[in-house]
């Protein structure tokens, strides 16, 4: 393996070194044996296990893209799982192998253009990935004003002032929409709390020329996604930021994640750190005083989770903390088909406090009266939050609320946890169970903000013995203890 991941990482020097051009490389898998699918490969040193998550684009088929330096060779494998990972299997005698029989990995020789490669699990063959619509990102980097959209041609021009992005660090601004393959758009950004269009000048080679109506064009790719990255008002290219798709546990830690927040009815939302812990990001909701009584806002946007919510007949709940000014308001979770409004199910939870953090459970088992039950055949893949559910803003007056973690499963907070029958002392070095009345427990895992088990116990952990695990500084982890088949999630940050 040393020798392998020396060959590797003598790959990528050599690529940095003799390269400063990267193009944009899809890869795509279909059919693996389970889920989630990440790829991961010699360009991060194969540093990063179990590698960049993928996101699905229907018939069984998988995607994540990714900018690697051109000319360069690569080796790569595709991983599934979700708490306990594998790597496929394949024979290293076949063509798109290595042929390394001890480390048998795939590999990529990367020419001087945008590539995408479609194969099926643990196997050579190529895959054929679904047609029709593609997954398209638009990054734009130094707006000169707050927040910032993205309006478009695909829209019919009917949305302004667009779509909103979300900060991803080095002041670059991301949103990923499902645009139709093989088909031509225009489009500008869009800044300012007053909203105002990015100034172009029609003579520059990314617009359409119109003096009077000077927009950016695109023409997206038949089946790749793709990755635009622009700066404000120029046709300069940014330097893209990789985006890591949305799934549980969702925590608006990660700038790199797409959270894609989307408002209607009225509502106002943004990624702001948390009022009680100057630690923590949260959203914030503004529901204004003309809001609707139905304003809401949606996770994940146009593109929602990577992978469908995972409900089972015997699992059907969410989890999510909120803060609300007021006891004995509803608050709404509804989750639909991405494709498909009208396959959805939505439940209520009620808060029973004011002014301070609480866990909600939304059952949907449960629905909400007059709306459909769960169908565990539909593909649920959006996530759309109401607060204060059936009042508008002319009776409620404009209000401030604020929601974070939201997990899968019927998870009890941190506070709930202490209260019952076991405790976490966790530093950087590690951790200890506590409890007053228990021995042990059958597992614990613990994940990172963008669900990456960082840890999990070989078996059952016993009370008052320190766990060495190395763990981060400034980051929030998400532990799971299981125990007499009760799994309780609390969130942990640590702060030195």
């Amino acid at each position: 393996m040393k020798k392998t991941l020396l060959s590797a990482l003598l790959v990528v020097l050599a690529a940095t070194i003799g390269f400063s051009q990267t193009k944009m490389v899809t890869f795509q898998v279909s059919s693996p044996d389970s889920l989630p699918v990440h790829v991961f490969g010699s360009w991060s040193n194969w540093s990063n296990y179990p590698g960049t998550l993928m996101t699905s684009i229907g018939n069984n088929v998988y995607t994540a893209t990714l900018p690697l330096p051109v000319g360069a060779n690569y080796e790569y494998l595709f991983v599934n799982g979700a708490t306990t990972f594998a790597k496929e299997t394949l024979n290293p005698a076949a063509s798109c192998t290595n042929g390394n029989a001890q480390y048998t990995n795939r590999t990529l020789g990367l020419g001087m253009n945008d590539t995408t490669i479609c194969s099926t699990w643990a196997s050579c063959a190529a895959c054929n990935a679904p047609s029709g619509s593609i997954l398209v990102t638009f990054q734009v980097s130094s707006p000169d004003s707050l927040p910032v959209h993205v309006f478009g041609s695909w829209s019919n021009w009917s949305n302004y002032p667009g779509d909103a992005m979300t900060a991803i660090g080095n002041n670059t601004y991301s949103v990923t929409l499902p645009l139709t393959s093989a088909t031509s758009y225009e489009y500008l950004f869009v800044n300012g709390a007053t909203p105002t269009k990015e100034a172009l000048s029609p003579t520059l080679a990314c617009t359409n020329g119109n003096a009077q109506y000077t927009n950016r064009t695109l023409t997206t790719a038949t089946t790749a996604s793709q990755t635009l990255c622009s700066v404000w008002a120029t046709c300069n290219a940014c330097q893209v930021v990789v985006v890591t798709p949305l799934q549980f546990p969702v925590t608006f830690e990660d700038a790199t994640v797409a959270y894609n927040l989307a408002d209607f009815g009225g509502n106002a939302s943004s990624i702001v750190t948390d009022p009680t812990n100057p630690n923590n990001k949260v959203v914030q909701i503004i529901k204004s005083a003309t809001a609707e009584l139905w304003a809401g806002t949606t996770l994940g946007g146009p593109v929602g989770f990577a992978q469908n919510i995972p409900f089972t007949a015997t699992n059907a709940k969410m989890n999510m903390r909120v803060w609300s000014p007021d006891a004995g308001i509803q608050v709404r979770l509804k989750v639909e088909d991405l494709n498909d409004p009208t396959k959805s199910v939505e439940t209520e939870a009620t808060t029973t406090a004011a002014n301070t953090w609480q866990t909600l459970t939304f059952d949907f088992a449960n629905q909400a009266a007059g709306t459909a039950p769960i169908n565990l055949t539909y593909n649920y893949r959006k996530a759309s939050a109401f607060f204060n559910f059936g009042t508008t803003g002319a009776q409620a007056g404009a209000k401030t609320y604020y929601w974070d973690d939201v997990l899968f499963g019927g998870a009890t907070s941190a506070q709930d946890i202490s209260k019952n029958q076991v405790r976490i002392a966790l530093n950087k070095n590690g951790f200890t169970l506590l409890s007053d009345e228990l021995k042990e427990v059958d597992n614990i895992v613990i994940c990172d903000v963008v669900g990456r088990a960082v840890y999990t116990s070989p078996g059952k952990v016993a009370v008052n013995t320190p766990i060495d695990v190395t763990l981060n500084s400034n980051t929030v982890y998400f532990i799971t203890v299981k125990t007499n088949n009760v799994a309780s999630t609390f969130k942990a940050i640590i702060t030195q």
